[in-house]
């Protein structure tokens, strides 16, 4: 183990060249195609006129290769601390997309970032008027990363516009404005990097070995993102990248999701394979995505527009309502699950506002960025797998599976904790409301819209599944034949040496059949009382 330890240090040469687990880290051999499936809205003309339930069907994949390296980091404090950026690239893959999955394939989606972008449009607090687009046909690589033109967002960033700002020395726009020039859901996000890092390298201390010490500068997520001090927190590794050697079935996970602006955990769940390579499988439970639990109060949609998204849920016809007098002198959290119908409670109706059900919670921050979300967003599991079947219910198109939609599983070797497998799965939703604001949004009916899911799958390049295997399957196998071998020739050695010392034995017999006597060598006395002499 301690050899082991030895190697997973991220430390550096004399000459100052990465020592080679580290220059792994630096450039992970890992193969990574995110499938990315959108929802295509087979009846926007009945959803925006008549209010009809939304149906969708599922479109992809389309592949796109992501690669990670880290070109800019630096050695601190005694090589104790390690700074860094991650910088990631894109590129779509026509050979493993589904054959109508093009780059420039037409969808017809949720408008997510022209939403998004005027989101706060839609929030009571501004009081703006304005007719929008709530569908767009578009191209996939548009949506997604080239970014198409939205005539209120290129008003938004005129020079015009500008200029009038300076002169009033107020905003025009009384509305936050995102600061992408065009939308998309990664917009310029491609060959660019996720805000700094600063990990612990485990030189003084192997159980903390990858842990983060500070992400954007900070240790601590913003107060505008969340609202307790638990769910602001940034807790263990890059993305689940690192874990003290050692693991077992009790150890919990925990990491941080840039890309999803949150620390989560996993547990372990089964013992399996990969590429021969004995693993433990880990991954996140439903109580993770869970909002209604006291532990992700802080991730809670703030649901300002006050709409109750999902009428059906919580379904309290079944449970007995107590004979109570409310309030009673003991406070109830209306907003935990298990009080939710209370006779003291009103189903999800909690502060004035309407909560959401376990399995989703809304996006704060821009992938990977210390920068609020310009998008209005709903994270979820895919299909609503880890909700309410209500959920899926309220759509056409939705059909949760587990363990296929668990959004993330992680396979690691069990004597380095290193990863071997990486399953990540996330779903992007809209809210969707009806309103006066906009005119379109009348006869909106009030759902929560799935607009996209990803799955991502990354796997080791063969060479380093070989490395991994050699060293912690085959030479662990060689050290126990060795161990066998060495007993086995001991226990050789130990019978060949009572077989000899029986062979220098020799057997004194009397030819009448009277009497045996046992001969030893040098034994004179017994030869000389022999009845032969």
């Amino acid at each position: 183990m301690a050899i082991v330890r030895s190697q997973l240090i991220l430390s550096h040469e004399i000459s100052g060249r990465l020592a080679e687990g580290t220059y792994l880290w630096y450039k992970p051999p890992v193969n990574n195609v995110m499938n990315f499936y959108l929802y295509n809205v087979t009846n926007p003309d009945r959803i925006i006129f008549y209010g009809e339930k939304p149906q969708v069907v599922e479109i992809g994949p389309f592949a796109i290769v992501e690669s990670e390296s880290k070109r800019e980091y630096e050695f601190r404090d005694k090589d104790t601390k390690l700074w860094y950026k991650n910088y990631k690239t894109y590129v779509y893959n026509e050979s493993l997309s589904c054959p109508v999955c093009k780059y420039d394939s037409i969808v017809n989606i949720a408008n997510l970032p022209a939403l998004g972008a005027i989101g706060e449009i839609l929030d009571p607090k501004y009081n703006v008027s304005k007719n929008i687009l709530l569908y767009k046909y578009t191209k996939f690589g548009e949506v997604m990363f080239d970014g198409y033109n939205d005539a209120l967002l290129s008003a938004a960033h005129s020079d015009l516009l500008k200029e009038l700002d300076q002169l009033c020395n107020c905003s025009i726009i009384p509305v936050p404005v995102p600061a992408m020039e065009k939308l998309a859901m990664f917009y310029q996000y491609n060959n660019t990097n996720d805000d700094e890092y600063v990990i612990n390298t485990g030189k003084d201390d192997i159980n903390q070995y990858g842990k983060i010490i500070s992400w954007a500068g900070t240790n601590q997520l913003p107060a505008e993102w969340w609202g307790t001090e638990q769910a602001r927190m940034i807790n263990g590794s890059d993305s689940g990248s690192f874990q003290p050697p050692g693991l077992n079935k009790s150890s919990v996970n925990r990491f941080f999701m840039s890309f999803l602006c949150r620390s989560l955990y996993m547990t372990y769940s089964d013992e399996s394979t990969v590429h021969d390579i004995p693993t433990y499988e880990f991954q996140t439970p439903i109580e993770t995505f869970d909002t209604t639990l006291e532990e992700n109060r802080g991730f809670r949609y703030e649901n300002r527009e006050k709409i109750n998204y999902f009428p059906d849920w919580p379904d309290c016809r079944n449970v007995p309502k107590k004979n109570v007098t409310c309030p009673l002198p003991d406070y109830i959290d209306c907003a935990l699950k298990e009080n939710l119908c209370h006779a003291c409670c009103n189903g999800s109706f909690v502060n004035k506002t309407y909560i959401l059900p376990p399995g989703m919670y809304y996006t704060a921050c821009y992938p990977g960025k210390y920068q609020a979300s310009p998008f209005y967003l709903i994270f979820s599991a895919p299909h609503f797998a880890f909700s309410p079947p209500e959920v899926a219910e309220s759509l056409v198109g939705q059909y949760p599976k587990l363990p296929d939609h668990v959004p993330f599983i992680y396979n690691h070797e069990r004597i380095s904790s290193a990863i071997s497998k990486i399953d990540f799965r996330f779903q992007v939703n809209i809210p969707m409301y009806r309103s006066k604001v906009p005119i379109m949004a009348n006869n909106f009916p009030n759902k929560i819209l799935p607009v996209l899911w990803v799955q991502a799958e990354a796997y080791l390049q063969d060479f380093a599944y070989d490395t991994l295997h050699l060293a912690f399957v085959l030479v662990p196998k060689l050290v126990d034949y060795g161990k066998i071998f060495t007993l086995l020739l001991a226990l050789l050695f130990a019978a060949l040496a009572f077989i000899c010392s029986r062979r220098k034995t020799k057997v004194d017999y009397d030819l009448n059949g009277a009497r045996l006597n046992l001969i030893r060598p040098n034994d004179t006395s017994v030869i000389e009382n022999h009845p032969w002499n």
